[in-house]
């Protein structure tokens, strides 16, 4: 009996570890093939169906072929999903046609939350995309626009949840509320609304994230999601899009409603809520769709931006694939299909890259397009081995702050709605292009050439090697400040005013605050008072800038504390506008519009006197024009029979047209672009 008590024993354990392996193999099927995709046929997409009333945990998945019309309307309603890949080598298997395919976690995480929320019919990138088909993918990138659009619904999945999910949520439902309903009531309402906005502007916002609600809206911001180059088209374009983390849901136009509340009642707290920026530019983007949707009745699906427009709101996004930074916002763009037909990844970057330029260039339009050859990072030297007026963006990508230094507003290049200067009068641009697009030919002034130029601090992680402030050729002749080219001592003491402070505020509206001109006489002294956020590299880049000679006297000198001429600069400003700053937000909005040392920015003096800033890549003896098309004056460096572009200038006397209206058309120069 002993013996037949033991025989049991072994006989269950094998039983049983033979129905475990039964299980394993049942979860995870070896002896099945990889899923093998079938080509799509014209306005054919697939969609992933997931069977909603199985009780096993398995994710056993159909993909199947599903008509379009000519918009890729589907027969077949379904959701789409934004997501982000997550680890690409952190994968698990699942079924789909009973073959194996391997997906990341997150993927997996979303699809059992699917399920779970009985969403039947889905699109999937992943999945619904044959990823080893490069001809396949470059189609399909086409058409996830409308694929998006068409959708029912987008589902956005920020991952699984956590300990700040349910706060993070919680507080932006709170942040979409309207101060202004309290307005008009006598007695003290503690409403969560205005307890939050209270905490918002009366704390400084590396307290704020530390305290309760205020941390998990910042995990919120901070999602790995928000930075990935392709959700930026998916969410933009979709009709509606629901934010999903974990169990808990929430409409992004609630995230947008909050983060206005945000930028309303503090300002400044951009620079210390990572990743804020990733969705400011998304919620952006979505805006525009939803405004050309509006105008034509829901047919357009793009938004108002061009290509370049789209690139630079999305330019700190991150992607895997180098070409896909600009094939995923492909279909945000306007001109996004005409720019690119036909994605092709194979193709080099340097080739992608300048094909945008060029058709920027190329079509016609209202605007002054020739600004576009300055977009750069000012802080590193263009590339040798691509023409200097093609916008490498690949450059730009590496740059942790690629976004700020090209956005056009904060630098005043042209944009699609806003021209901030008419240094070329309303001229429009004429270029020819070489047979090997090595050489864009265009016309122009040479206007002068930079006598001097103020340094950097070598902290500032500016590659350039050169930074002299003394001239490389004879200048022609001695600069004085009773001969000066704008008359006046005054009217000099006005340039160079509004050549150090001109910068509009951050937030893009093209207003220049009045600024006190104490704030510039203290700005040299070891008195001044900076607001905490004002690095101290860039206080020494300041500083250094003080000693820079304008008409043989140093910059701290012209705005010293003795200088007794200074009151009538009070309200000046670059753009004439006439908007009243209250005297507690001055010293705030003079910091922000301080042109030295920021932005990429150099003080400049000019063989002819002229006052005004420069690229940090000018060198003194390099050229500044006036080109056809452009809007502010181009530094160009001669170079093998043409010129290398440098970048933009301000030139305080000639940014309303004053130089070029009174030029001869007849005596028009060409210039070669290398």
């Amino acid at each position: 009996m002993e013996f037949q008590s033991q025989l049991d024993e072994i006989s269950s354990l094998l039983f049983s570890h033979g129905l475990r392996q039964q299980r394993f193999a049942a979860d995870y099927p070896l002896p099945l093939g990889e899923l093998q995709y079938h080509p799509l046929q014209p306005f054919e997409i697939r969609l992933l169906r997931i069977p909603l009333y199985t009780f096993n945990e398995k994710l056993e998945l159909t993909l199947g072929h599903y008509i379009c019309d000519s918009d890729y309307r589907c027969v077949e309603a379904y959701t789409a999903l934004s997501y982000c890949w997550g680890d690409a080598s952190d994968t698990v298997p699942i079924l789909v046609n009973n073959s194996r395919l391997a997906i990341t976690r997150s993927l997996q995480a979303a699809l059992r939350e699917l399920k779970r929320r009985e969403y039947e019919y889905v699109w999937i990138d992943a999945i619904c995309i044959n990823q080893n088909d490069n001809e396949e993918r470059g189609h399909q990138i086409l058409k996830m626009r409308n694929i998006y659009h068409n959708a029912q619904a987008t589902v956005v999945w920020l991952g699984e949840e956590d300990k700040h999910t349910k706060k993070a949520f919680d507080m932006c439902n709170i942040l979409k509320g309207d101060f202004s309903k309290y307005l008009f009531i006598t007695e003290v309402v503690e409403s969560p609304f205005i307890k939050r906005i209270k905490e918002l502007s009366g704390n400084h916002p590396e307290k704020l994230k530390i305290l309760e609600g205020w941390e998990s809206l910042a995990a919120l911001i901070a999602l790995p999601y928000w930075a990935r180059t392709w959700i930026i088209q998916e969410v933009a374009i979709s009709s509606s899009a629901t934010l999903l983390w974990g169990s808990q849901t929430m409409d992004i136009d609630t995230l947008r409603l909050s983060l206005e509340t945000l930028r309303k009642y503090s300002p400044t707290i951009w620079s210390y809520f990572e990743g804020i920026e990733h969705i400011t530019g998304l919620v952006s983007l979505r805006k525009s769709v939803d405004d050309v949707r509006r105008r034509v009745h829901a047919i357009e699906t793009s938004s108002a931006e061009d290509l370049l427009g789209v690139l630079s709101l999305s330019c700190l996004s991150k992607a895997s694939e180098l070409r896909d930074k600009v094939f995923g916002v492909l279909g945000l763009a306007h001109d996004g299909p005409r720019t690119i037909p036909e994605p092709d990844y194979e193709e080099p970057m340097e080739s992608i890259v300048r094909a945008i330029t060029l058709k920027k260039l190329t079509i016609p339009c209202p605007e002054q397009v020739m600004d576009v050859i300055c977009l750069d990072h000012g802080r590193i030297p263009r590339r040798e081995n691509l023409p200097s007026w093609v916008v490498d963006w690949t450059s730009l990508w590496d740059q942790p702050d690629g976004n700020i230094w090209t956005s056009r507003a904060i630098r005043f290049l042209s944009t699609s709605d806003v021209t901030r200067y008419r240094a070329c009068a309303q001229s429009r641009a004429s270029v020819e292009i070489s047979s090997d697009e090595s050489t864009l030919t265009c016309c122009g002034y040479h206007f002068d050439t930079i006598r001097g130029l103020s340094t950097f601090d070598s902290r500032t992680g500016f590659e350039e090697a050169e930074f002299d402030t003394t001239p490389k050729v004879p200048p022609v002749k001695r600069l004085l400040i009773h001969k000066n080219i704008y008359g006046s001592e005054l009217e000099l003491l006005k340039a160079i005013w509004l050549s150090s402070i001109h910068n509009p505020m951050r937030d893009g509206t093209g207003k220049t605050t009045a600024s006190p001109i104490h704030s510039l006489q203290n700005l040299f002294s070891e008195e001044v008072r900076k607001p905490a956020w004002v690095e101290s590299t860039w206080m020494d880049v300041i500083k250094e800038a003080g000693q820079f000679k304008i008409y043989g006297r140093k910059l701290n000198e012209w705005f010293g504390p003795s200088r007794r001429n200074l009151s009538s600069l009070e309200n000046t400003n670059a753009c004439k506008t006439t908007e009243y700053i209250d005297q507690g937000d001055r010293e705030t909005y003079f910091w922000d519009s301080i042109q030295i040392g920021r932005f990429g920015r150099r003080l400049m003096e000019t063989d002819l006197g002229y006052v005004g800033t420069a690229h940090s890549q000018a060198h003194v003896g390099d050229s500044i024009a006036l080109l056809q098309g452009a809007s502010v004056p181009i530094i160009l460096r001669p170079c093998n029979g043409g010129y290398r572009v440098v970048g933009e200038a301000y030139v305080h006397g000639i940014m309303e047209g004053e130089f070029w209206e009174a030029q001869d058309e007849s005596q028009m120069q060409t210039f070669r672009l290398k």
